[in-house]
């Protein structure tokens, strides 16, 4: 799978290596945690952050996890009336229902607003 990709961009990396772990046959909370271990470790890393969302088609799963810049790399989440979720770098309106991502955390929603939390590290 790591093969089929075209472009360079680190998220896009980042993307594939995740699928690659769920194609065979781990879940996406698993696959995700697999992978940033290993980012983790890298020796020579020059990455600033770790910030992204996942839809696996039932669940939505967002990382936020800056490893320099900790006030520039946020994520926020806010359940959404008719279920689901929004997941944004900063809260887009004025409610106070947004929840602010901690450093290193994975929370996984479920499309109708139920969340798990787990931290990376």
């Amino acid at each position: 799978m790591l093969s089929n990709i075209k472009g360079q961009p680190d998220s896009e990396i980042l993307f594939h290596w995740v699928h690659d772990q769920i194609e065979r046959g781990g879940d996406a909370m698993t696959a995700i945690e697999a992978v940033i271990a290993t980012v983790l470790g890298l020796k020579e890393r020059k990455t600033t952050a770790l910030n992204f969302t996942l839809c696996d088609g039932e669940r939505v799963y967002a990382l936020n996890l800056p490893l320099k810049r900790f006030d520039y790399y946020t994520l926020a989440w806010k359940g959404l009336p008719a279920g689901g979720v929004f997941v944004g770098s900063v809260p887009i309106d004025d409610a106070l229902r947004w929840t602010h991502l901690r450093k290193g955390e994975l929370p996984a929603a479920c499309l109708c607003p139920k969340v798990e939390s787990r931290f990376l590290c």
